[in-house]
């Protein structure tokens, strides 16, 4: 499987998380992004370091894939077919659109 093709890497309710030590941790901001693919839309939290700039963050190349938690995907090709993972990286090669959801832009969280 080559990497590159990967657009979404789901973690399923029941996998376990590791604690990451607080000496390891970078204060973030968490951040509401609204994602296009070719094949799915998606919206989930994003973690950027305080005082960072979104458009520069969703813009960079790297990391290749983005952490995203609280994240919930439609298929475009049929719009039905939701999945929710609470947690989920997301290859940044795949994405045609992204914007950051503005305050009760996005109604009760659900996908768009």
């Amino acid at each position: 499987m080559n990497p590159r093709e990967v657009t979404l890497v789901g973690q399923p309710d029941d996998a376990a998380s590791a604690e990451t030590p607080p000496e390891m941790r970078i204060p973030k901001e968490a951040h509401l992004l609204i994602v296009v693919t070719p094949g799915h839309t998606l919206t989930g939290e994003v973690y950027i370091p305080v005082g960072a700039v979104m458009a520069s963050f969703i813009e960079s190349v790297d990391p290749a894939f983005i952490p995203m938690t609280e994240v919930r995907t439609r298929s475009l090709a049929d719009r039905r077919i939701i999945t929710r993972y609470p947690f989920a990286l997301l290859n940044r090669r795949h994405i045609t659109a992204a914007t950051e959801a503005l305050p009760g832009m996005v109604a009760q969280r659900t996908v768009l």
